[in-house]
């Protein structure tokens, strides 16, 4: 499978895992790594969760390898020794290394090896001269041991330049070739080490000794791959004998599971025949099977109870069996699970494969180490690492969200203006629906204080009942128009932040009325947390309980709260009066939470403190959460700072908070904590999310190409009932998302490929018959999911909060509902049948960024136009030119496909504007993003948003030389048309270049596709649509359509606006954003991510 890795750069903590087998596995805490529950089933649990004495997954088997070709071995000196190496490492090379490894040494040209015994010797002999065309070059009998010498400085060299020379023994390794190869080499490998550095225990199993700890876990690791389990013993060198010279420790590798001790003879085994024999003599007689099967009671008593309601007699036999099993008398081995399924098929069902591809080993101890990290990254999500069975979790874009009156606004829309902060983080300013008022009539806007609003219980712009803010809680004020245009100028120059309109995105939301202003996070701490109040310390158990009888309650509508109230009290929070600390007695809500999984801190002095991963405590580097706190970390506490010494998961429990209006903060353990926050959220909701691909509708039949819109129809049904159905089977990290999920089932049904499937129908995707097409996609795609969600309703019932919403007043979250006039579909039948029968899903549509699977199906990404149309990909062998599967298909009919067109192209940017070799039908369909002006890419997003229920990643893509201007007027055209959101992208913005001339052809291209505009080639009225907004074109439109076309175009001087400042223009290949998969320079923005081309690999990594 394809794999992605990554390091983090730095070193961090890391949780060592040391099994009784001596497996040992080293990962972050949040990792999730396989282990067994209680019911025996396999499951994937954060390291930090798993303890001493749980079961660990080991996979067994798998090993793949491939026929490793070597270098020819060139002399350096026409009087050397004639030395060859094979073509391939094959099985007699890889003795001979496995030998070496055990047994021998290079010093300058001299390879010499130790044997026991002639016969030995002269295998060796016979093998080095095969392999090397060497003969022995001197022979020294010892009487105790034989040592022998070849001679060649020219094979030394080659063992160094191929990684295969050890520099001692306490360093012997596997080479990476080896471990490369075919399993057949690798054994060969194993077979030349055992028989050199190994022998049969007394007791008749399989031993190997070494002084190198690496080449002992390797091997344990190698073994592993070929099915075979063994044990690591640590020998220290003060407990060894006295006949023992050696100065290092000695670790001891031995095989005493009887299915492994044969699975070693059969595969691997030790060259001399008496060692073999040795071993299956003692094989029948001494031997047991040791691979354990884990808490099997569960399962058994479900077989069991199964078989006593068909047949009692049997269910007798197999209880006397397996009853010892059951109740935990005994530990049930493979063997025994193995006989078990042959007499009881009932047995085979419950337990399946999984028990014969993996083992499972006991954690020994759990250590802390500091190492730099990697992150491994695979598509199935699941991989081997160490031999142990873990789970990558790819990482969401993270998205930080700042509304539009909070006094740090300005702060925040420069946050990303240094170069290399925040990379990774996306940020958007949140416009809410009163920023407008005061924009339109040029008035002052009002900065507000969100403490005083929450004081004075005052509702936050946007809320539904938000009104006139206190003048008390007016921090400050803005120009709206210079916020405005701050905002784009930030993005002009950084593409961040990305902009959100709030009354769009809220303006048909079915569940706004009923969840209200206020939404819930809920970071918490258990019930015996001390609080500090007037009368002294009380836990927060009893807090609840007695403020509960005073009948004080502020509700909330949350449903992952248990009570959905909190009580009324009164609490002592530290404050600072005068340069000293005094207490202050203030007003706080308590709540009960529910359970939840929760950590556990202790402090030097003895102060504990159990809460919720995202519980936020007082430290050196401000509020962090419980998860992210380290060993080591400085926090505050009532009687000042101390010293976090451990930190342990603490389990599920029952947990309370509080909240304290104007201050956030309580003492709770006598360490000062944050409250649930200045603005509770609505948390944990999640949405699952798939693509259909538009081009596979395109037919061809007689000549004819159409879009089949019955198959696209049913396909929708079809999809809908897969994202419902993940709803309901998908595992979940914690219960909260669980319960959050099912209360409103979410799914984002989108699709992909519209570019693809336009350029088939000859359709251009800036043409008004283009934005017909994607508003007709999407009007079907959320019309058919819809009607088969209320299908479902029929069949499984609403969803849990479908009583709340709007659906049952005849109302959808689907701005094109309220246009009749854009219908090509019943939507009266459908609110009719939602009406009768309720819905099943909240909402049922959204189009993601796509970057990864529109790749794999060889299609274009989200509702975006092609990027480019061909590119250059260089592999080791040369170059080689990609090129959109479609236009290569319509070249070829023409009789234009050469490698001299696709240069060309390529050339071009991957556009086919005004290459003159191309027929004009050619130019007009195949558009791609950086062709069409930026007021069509707000079209297609506005035309599909119309249909969408939920949202839409999209990029406004813009050349490199357009002004700031220009993406004020794109904000403006975005929020009248409708748009929940946009991001902007300049080409260039992403490096430190500041571009004051355009490219060439990035003018020429646009120009093409305007003037073919302007003549009637391609019907589009966007202008004219602007227009009517009230949004006129920038002047540059008009500046080039009055250019003679003969004429060699200048694109209109930029006016630097007051931010911009000349700096040198650096070339921009320097520093350009690399792909942290393959390296490539050349990444693309789409769909609101910055997205590579040659692999697929995804800033938003949503696939």
């Amino acid at each position: 499978t394809d794999a992605f890795i990554g390091s983090f750069g730095n070193k961090q903590e890391l949780l060592k895992f040391i099994t009784e087998e001596g497996y040992e596995l080293e990962v972050t805490y949040n990792e999730l790594v396989a282990t067994v529950d209680e019911k025996g089933d396999l499951v994937f649990k954060p390291a930090q969760q798993i303890k001493e004495g749980d079961y660990l997954v080991l996979a067994l088997g798998k090993h793949t390898g491939q026929k490793i070709k070597l270098k020819r071995l060139i002399k350096s000196h026409y009087n050397s020794n004639d030395v060859k190496v094979p073509e391939y490492l094959n099985e007699d090379l890889a003795e001979i290394l496995g030998y070496y490894m055990a047994n021998g040494s290079w010093n300058n040209g001299r390879f010499l090896l130790f044997f026991n015994s002639k016969k030995l010797l002269e295998y060796f002999e016979n093998k080095i001269k095969k392999a090397f065309n060497l003969d022995v070059g001197e022979i020294r009998d010892k009487g105790t041991r034989i040592d022998a010498i070849w001679f060649s400085k020219d094979l030394e060299r080659y063992f160094e330049e191929r990684g295969w020379k050890k520099r001692s023994s306490p360093e012997s390794f596997i080479p990476i070739d080896v471990l490369r190869s075919e399993e057949s080499v690798l054994t060969a490998f194993l077979r030349g080490l055992f028989e050199g550095s190994g022998g049969v225990h007394k007791d008749g199993y399989p031993v190997l000794y070494s002084t190198s700890k690496r080449l002992v876990r390797e091997v344990q690791i190698a073994l592993l791959s070929l099915g075979i389990i063994s044990k690591i013993i640590r020998i220290p060198r003060e407990k060894r004998g006295e006949q023992h010279n050696i100065d290092e420790d000695i670790y001891q590798l031995i095989i005493v599971d009887k299915e492994s001790i044969r699975t070693f003879l059969d595969k691997i085994g030790f060259i001399s025949p008496e060692k073999n024999e040795k071993v299956k003599r003692a094989l029948d007689k001494k031997f047991e099977y040791v691979r354990v099967i884990p808490n099997p009671g569960y399962k058994l008593r479900k077989v069991f109870d199964t078989m006593k309601n068909e047949n009692r007699d049997r269910a007798k036999v197999f209880y006397r069996k397996t009853h010892k099993y059951m109740l935990g008398h005994r530990t049930l081995t493979y063997h025994t699970l193995k006989n078990l399924k042959k007499e009881f098929p009932e047995v085979k069902r419950e337990f399946n494969g999984v028990y014969d591809r993996y083992a499972f080993v006991k954690v020994k101890r759990v250590e802390k180490v500091k190492k730099e990290v990697f992150h491994f990254e695979t598509s199935s999500g699941k991989y081997v690492v160490n031999g142990f069975l873990v789970h990558n979790k790819r990482r969401g874009a993270n998205m930080g969200i700042l509304e539009v009156w909070h006094p740090d606004i300005f702060k925040f829309i420069h946050a990303k203006e240094k170069e290399g902060v925040l990379e990774n983080f996306n940020i958007s300013v949140m416009i809410t629906p009163d920023f407008w008022k005061y924009y339109n009539s040029g008035e002052e806007y009002p900065l507000l204080n969100p403490r005083v609003l929450r004081q004075n219980n005052v509702s936050l712009p946007g809320d539904l009942n938000f009104k006139e803010p206190p003048k008390e809680a007016i921090w400050g004020k803005a120009d709206p128009k210079k916020l405005l245009e701050e905002l784009a100028y930030m993005a002009w120059k950084t593409a961040d932040p990305g902009v959100l309109f709030m009354d769009n995105i809220n303006k048909r939301n079915v569940t706004f009325k009923f969840r209200g202003p206020i939404r819930a996070t809920n970071p918490c701490v258990v019930g015996d947390t001390k609080i500090l109040v007037p009368s002294g310390e009380i836990s927060i158990r009893d807090l609840y309980e007695i403020s509960k009888k005073q009948e004080r309650g502020y509700t909330i509508t949350n449903q992952d709260i248990e009570d959905k109230k909190g009580y009324e009290t009164e609490i002592l929070i530290p404050i600072e009066h005068k340069g000293l600390i005094a207490f202050q007695k203030v007003k706080a809500y308590v709540w009960k939470i529910g359970v939840k999984h929760t950590i556990k801190i202790e402090l030097e002095d003895g102060k504990t403190l159990v809460g919720t991963f995202d519980h936020r405590i007082k430290t050196k580097g401000g509020w962090t959460p419980l998860k992210d706190i380290q060993v080591g970390e400085i926090v505050y506490t009532i009687d000042g700072e101390k010293q976090v010494i451990k930190k342990d998961y603490a389990g599920k429990n029952i947990v309370y908070d509080l909240t304290v209006p104007g201050y956030h903060y309580y003492i709770s353990n006598g360490i000062i904590s944050h409250n649930c926050g200045e603005q509770p959220l609505y948390p944990y909701e999640s949405c699952n999310l798939g693509s259909i691909n538009l081009y596979a509708f395109v037919k061809r039949e007689d000549n004819k190409v159409y879009f089949d819109w019955e198959e696209y129809k049913e396909t929708i049904k079809w999809a809908y009932k897969f994202l419902d159905n993940i709803i309901d089977v998908n595992k979940y990290p914690i219960p909260e998302i669980e319960k959050a999920s099912k209360a409103v089932r979410r799914v984002g049904l989108g699709f992909m490929g519209p570019a693809e499937a336009l350029f088939a129908l000859k359709i251009p995707y800036n043409s008004e018959e283009g934005f017909e097409f994607i508003r007709k996609v999407s009007e079907w795609l959320t019309y058919y999911a819809m009607l088969e969600s209320v299908e479902r309703a029929k069949e499984r019932g609403v969803f849990p909060l479908y009583d709340k919403t709007t659906y049952k007043d005849g109302e959808l979250p689907v701005e094109g509902y309220y246009h009749k006039e854009l219908w090509t579909l019943d939507w009266d039948y459908l609110v009719e049948q939602i009406k009768k029968y309720g819905i099943r899903n909240v909402e049922v549509t959204s189009i993601a960024p796509t970057g990864s699977i529109s790749m794999l199906v060889d299609t274009s990404s989200g509702i975006e136009p092609q990027f480019a149309l061909v590119y250059e990909k260089r592999v080791t062998v040369g170059v080689f030119y990609y090129v959109d599967q479609e236009l290569e298909k319509q070249l070829k009919e023409k009789g234009l496909y050469n490698e001299e067109i696709l240069k060309k192209i390529s050339e071009n940017g991957g556009s086919v504007q005004g290459i003159k070799e191309l027929p004009e039908d050619i130019r007009k369909v195949f558009i791609t993003a950086l062709d069409i002006p930026w007021w069509d890419h707000v079209r297609a997003q506005a035309v599909a948003q119309l249909w969408i229920t939920t949202s839409i990643s999209k990029t406004i893509n813009m050349p490199s030389w357009v002004d700031q201007e220009d993406v004020l007027k794109a904000y403006l055209f975005a929020y009248k048309s409708g748009c929940k959101g946009t991001t902007i992208y300049r080409d260039g913005s992403k490096s430190v270049q500041v571009y004051y001339a355009p490219a060439e052809a990035s003018k020429n291209r646009i120009v093409e596709v305007l003037k073919m505009i302007r003549n009637g080639v391609i019907n589009n009225k966007t202008v004219e649509i602007m227009k009517d907004l009230g949004i006129e074109p920038p002047k540059w439109y008009y500046e080039l359509l009055e250019s003679d076309k003969e004429e060699k175009m200048e694109v209109p001087k930029l006016e630097l606006g007051e931010h911009t400042k000349p700096v040198i223009v650096k070339d921009n290949n320097h520093s350009a954003k690399r792909c942290p998969m393959c390296g490539n320079q050349n990444l693309v923005y789409q769909g609101g991510c910055v997205t590579c081309p040659e692999c697929g690999w995804s800033e938003c990594i949503i696939a």
